[in-house]
Order: structure tokens, then sequence, then C-alpha cells
């Protein structure tokens, strides 16, 4: 049985002053107030067939879905490219979907932007 789940792309991707308030590109960096853009990894597709969607996996007395177990794994790998090229935040570029912005906010991910078609999302990686 072949199992097609996911496509991912990663990579640097930040957003400037066109795209967010300098109080909000200052409150989510933190330190350095003139800061005038924010950089994030990308998680820019994480997708999973319909048929798959409820399909967990059982480990000892955990259960997980095969979205959260894909996320982790992207999650991992950025985690890996990050001791390599720094960055705090992931960014997800997801469309606005009830049920995928609750996932990736089951997951530790929080609202950005939103409008009628797309969720930028961001999570922390510290």
């Amino acid at each position: 049985m072949k199992l097609w789940v996911i496509f991912l792309c990663q990579y640097l991707y930040f957003l400037s002053e066109n795209k967010l308030s300098k109080s909000k590109i200052q409150k989510i960096d933190g330190f350095d107030k003139n800061r005038k853009c924010l950089y994030f990894f990308l998680i820019g597709q994480l997708g999973l067939d319909d048929k798959y969607l409820k399909t967990t996996l059982k480990t000892d007395n955990l259960k997980f879905s095969l979205g959260d177990l894909l996320l982790s794994y992207a999650i991992d790998k950025i985690k890996q490219a990050q001791t390599i090229i720094a960055g705090r935040y992931i960014l997800v570029d997801a469309i606005t979907h009830d049920k995928v912005i609750n996932f990736y906010k089951s997951n530790g991910f929080e609202i950005l932007l939103q409008n009628q078609t797309t969720t930028k999302m961001i999570k922390k990686l510290f």
C-alpha cells in the first residue's frame, strides 16, 4: 500500500512593514525596536489526503493523528536547520478554513494575518 500524504516546502520567509504593522513586528521580535521586518521558517504546504484524515498511530498509551505526526516531523527538520541558520518562528500559510485553522491552533500556532482565502499563523520555536 502506498501512502501519499505530504508535500512540504521549507525555507526562510520574511514579512515587512507593508504586511505587518511596526508595533506587531516589535511585539513579535521583542528585542529590536527599530526592526522593520521579521524572518520565519515557512511550511508552505502540508497536506493529507482526505482518506487518511482519521488515521491515527498508537504508541504505548499515546495516540497521534497522521497530520500531527507530519507537522511534528516538519518542525523537527526546521529545528535542525535552526542550529545552522537561526530563526525563532515558524510560519504556515494555510487556507482559511475552520478545520485547518483549528488543526494548527491545536499544535500551538497563533493567527498572525488572515483574509478570506489565506491565514498566516506562527509558532515560536523556543
